[in-house]
Formats: structure tokens, sequence, C-alpha cells
């Protein structure tokens, strides 16, 4: 795999590095920009990639990150171009359009920002306009975590952009939050809204610019066209599992010999969800139950288990990987609330026959039924 670094000159890149050193100490000003402002006439979408992960692996913080590389995008901005293809692949209009959609909804929330105070009487009108933007942004959220993110990660040597845009996307959504509970409180904190609407508009804002300008055209040079297809069937919920293998295959499981077909099933139908990770930290598996409440495409097949949960969750995965590498646990147990559901999230260390440490397996529950059960229940109820 040829790196993006590779592909830029050397001199060019270097005097590129130097200045996001020079953002990284902190020095800002005209003297710093005209020293380097030469640099900058020809930059592409790859470039500014290859810098991102530049800073990233010399800035621990996830929130100077995001200061650091808004001011060096600020600084190119005027070199960056949109995607100049006339056709482009049917995945990528799609992402487009998304993006279009997100926009309209935070122009009908400005344009209703633009009065000095809000009447109590409007506040479900925002309420609403607030779900309409969650409704579109969420959808396109996921579609890049969860189809474009694994792809990134696979296929480029350079993609920290995604755990920055992830963070990102996390800002997105809790500026929503918070402005709907401050939208259904008696008295409005007008200040502390407008603040987080600005927080919104400048997260989601920043997202469809780096997509647009910067990742979308850097993906369409440097992935191949078959992966394009690949992307529009993952969007297309084609169902990963059921492209592979043959009906008469069966499995020796030890307590039970199972055809696929059978397995499909057995997986499908329980009442949990499931995700396999084997010994290297790679994802092998998940189940198709008919509700999944975190969602899996099938691109998150091969990615490692780090690159699947936010930026700010990583130091708590890598924690119970080493826990369990290390047998000093065998599991790890979380609960939490998400609207009117209550899951159950937890991690099963897995060891072969040898106790040796062969991967994880996370099973996922949603628990508010099992919680409000009482007594016995020894007679059918159905009504027929």
């Amino acid at each position: 795999m040829k790196t993006i670094c590779e592909m830029i000159p050397g001199n060019r890149r270097s005097a590129l590095e130097k200045y996001c050193d020079s953002l990284i100490k902190g020095e800002r000003g005209r003297a710093s920009w005209d020293s380097f402002k030469s640099e900058f006439d020809d930059i592409n979408a790859e470039d500014v990639i290859y810098l991102v992960d530049y800073i990233m692996e010399r800035v621990p913080s996830i929130e100077t990150v995001k200061l650091i590389v808004s001011r060096l995008i600020h600084a190119i901005s005027y070199t960056l171009k949109p995607i100049m293809s006339e056709n482009p692949p049917e995945f990528l209009s799609n992402m487009l359009e998304e993006n279009a959609a997100i926009e309209k909804c935070l122009l009908k929330i400005k344009n209703k920002l633009k009065q000095k105070d809000l009447l109590l009487e409007e506040n479900e009108l925002l309420i609403s306009n607030l779900d309409d933007l969650l409704f579109v942004l969420k959808n396109h959220y996921e579609n890049m975590e969860n189809l474009v993110f694994p792809v990134l990660e696979k296929e480029m040597s350079e993609h920290a952009c995604t755990a920055l845009m992830w963070s990102i996307h996390i800002d997105a959504y809790k500026a929503i939050e918070t402005g709907k509970v401050l939208l259904s409180s008696t008295t409005i904190n007008q200040k502390e809204f407008h603040r987080q609407m600005g927080i919104l508009s400048f997260a989601a804002g920043t997202i469809i610019f780096r997509e647009n300008m910067i990742l979308f055209p850097a993906m369409l040079k440097l992935l191949p066209e078959m992966l394009w297809d690949t992307l529009s069937q993952y969007l297309a919920e084609e169902t990963f599992v059921t492209q592979r293998g043959q009906q008469t295959e069966s499995f020796d499981l030890g307590t039970g010999t199972l055809n696929r077909d059978q397995l499909i099933q057995l997986f499908s139908n329980l009442p949990v969800d499931i995700t396999l990770v084997d010994k290297d930290d790679s994802v092998v598996f998940y189940n198709t139950p008919k509700k999944r409440f975190f969602p899996r495409t099938p691109a998150v097949i091969g990615r490692k288990v780090h690159q699947c949960h936010p930026p700010k969750s990583i130091a708590i995965v890598e924690r119970i990987l080493d826990g369990f590498k290390e047998k000093r646990h065998r599991k790890a147990e979380f609960t939490i609330h998400i609207k009117d559901q209550y899951l159950l999230i937890t991690y099963f260390a897995l060891y072969d026959k040898n106790d040796v440490y062969d991967g994880v397996l996370e099973v996922l529950q949603e628990i508010s039924d099992i919680q409000s059960l009482s007594g016995d229940k020894r007679l059918l109820d159905w009504d027929d």
C-alpha cells in the first residue's frame, strides 16, 4: 500500500510539516503565515489528510487536535476544490445528498435563531427542527462511521482523520440533546441555548466542509473503483453473510451439527446483539437480529475493535483487552440508558482449550422488561 506521505514531494512535505509544528507550538499571526504561504498554493485534499495524521501523532488531546486542525484548514481552505466529476460514484452522490439535507435542516434552525428572543410557544417547533436535523445527521454519521471509516482504515495508511471526525460527530449530537433539554425548560436560558446552537452549527458545518472538500475528493482519487460499488451495496443493505458459503455446508459444533441456514437463523433470532473479536483485536463476526441497538455493517469485518469506538472510549477498550489478555479479568460489564431503553453490555474473555487468550465476545441486551419481572409465570397467555 503506497502511503500518502510517499506521494508528497519531500521538500514540500517538510515545509508543510514545519507549518504544522508551528501550529502545535501555538504560533500564530501574519509572520508565521507569510513564511509558509508559498507552500499552500497547490495543496490538495490528500495533503491535508496526511497533515491531520501528522498532527494527531504528536498531540495526545483530541480537543487540542480539533483546534489545531481547524487553524490548519482555515489557513489553506482557499486552495481546496470540491469534487469536479460530473458523474461521481452512486455512493458518493448519496453522501453528498445527505450533506445537502443536513445543510437544509441547519438553515431552518439558523433562520429561527435570528430573532432576538425565543418565545415559549415556539419551543415545540424548534424541538421538531432539532429532531429533523438529528434524524438526517444520525443517518449520515452512521453511514460514515460504519461504512466509510472501516474502508478508509483498510485502504489508506493515513486515516487518523476518521477518529477526529467521529469526535466531532459526538459534539454535534451533544449540542442537539442539550439544546432540546434547554427548550423543554419552562424558563429558557437564551445565552446557553444560543451557545449550544453555535457548537452544533460549527460541528455539523465543519464535517460537511471537510467531507465535501477534503475527504470525498481524496477518496475519489485514492480508492479503487470496485470499492465504490461495494460501498453502494453496503448502503443498500446487502446481507454480507448470505453471500458466502453453500446451502449444503454443515458444521459439527460438538453438541449438534447445523447447516449454514440454521446457524444464520440461530444467531439472527437471539434477543441480543453479538460481536466477536479475535485474538488480534479484529472484528470477525456480528449477528443480525431484527433490532440492533448499535449498527454494524459488513465493512466492520476485519476492523480493529479500537476503531469501532469513539476516541474517548479507546482507553477503556484497551484496558479491557489488556485485562483479558493478562487474565486479570474475564468479564467486563456496563449498563447505560439510551432514551427509554436500558442496555446491559457485557464483554467476555475467550480462551481456547489450553487456556490461551482467543478473543472477546461482546453481548448487548435490552433489559427493561427483564427488570420488571416478578413472581412465576407458568401458564401460556396466548389470546387464540
